[in-house]
């Protein structure tokens, strides 16, 4: 069982990224809020769990500039590359028509 995160009174498990990296708090959003407490600023994803998950490629996840959401992939095109060669599912949005056209 994972540890729980680090925020206030928070009972979620804490994120675990890729090749098993443990972080402090469960998502970006409890990360970011704890740093404001101290008055720092989260910076931009970095690391192994923040590299594209499309084979062969190193480049940074792409990260939503509006929501900060942090996704999967470098792109638009690698997140359908992934799905196309079924190494990836399609996103509930996706299967819904909202997003990926083409996919």
């Amino acid at each position: 069982q994972l540890p729980r995160c680090a925020f206030g009174d928070c009972t979620r498990p804490i994120f675990l990224g890729v090749g098993d990296i443990m972080h402090d708090f469960c998502g970006r959003t409890h990360a970011r809020e704890a740093l404001a407490q101290k008055g720092q600023l989260l910076g931009a994803p970095r690391g192994s769990c923040h590299t594209c998950q499309l084979p062969g490629c190193v480049r940074p996840v792409f990260v939503d500039p509006k929501t900060a959401r942090v996704h999967e992939f470098c792109s638009r095109g690698h997140a359908q590359k992934a799905i196309q060669r079924h190494l990836h599912p399609v996103p509930a949005a996706s299967a819904a028509g909202r997003l990926l056209p083409g996919v």
